[in-house]
């Protein structure tokens, strides 16, 4: 585990979780293991050396779990620690709060056609309640 410098409890979580992929990459990896093509297919849009830097971090950090099978061609698969699993219960309650956000400010996805789709496909299959929580 890399040494961080904080002022608080929030911000020693952050600077795990913090920017813009390292959460998603524990949202993706929630259920089972994926190998880094299967990863970086579902956040391509995430650059090869920010992607490569933040599963380093997160290695470092205890979060996730780099495993190398001895095979030809080598694959190489990611997984979250248990102590990555103990992150998923924020990782779900950013999620609920950031969908809550979107519903109350749809200018947000403006000119976002991507986030508008999730949004649409969220709003549409998934049972709303947990936004009560937000009022």
């Amino acid at each position: 585990m890399k040494k961080i410098q904080v002022s608080c409890p929030i911000t020693a979580t952050l600077n795990v979780i913090g920017g813009k992929w390292k959460s998603v990459i524990i949202w993706y990896l929630k259920e089972k293991p994926l190998r880094f093509g299967e990863l970086h297919k579902k956040i391509s849009k995430c650059s090869l050396k920010i992607f490569n830097s933040d599963l380093k971090d997160l290695e470092k950090d205890g979060i996730l779990k780099r495993e190398v099978f001895a095979e030809v061609p080598p694959r190489v698969e990611y997984s979250l620690t248990e102590y990555g699993k103990s992150l998923l219960p924020v990782i779900f309650i950013l999620r609920e709060w950031g969908v809550k956000r979107l519903i109350d400010n749809p200018d947000l996805m403006e000119n976002n056609e991507e986030l508008k789709y999730f949004m649409e496909i969220i709003t549409s299959t998934e049972d709303l309640s947990f936004l009560d929580k937000f009022k």
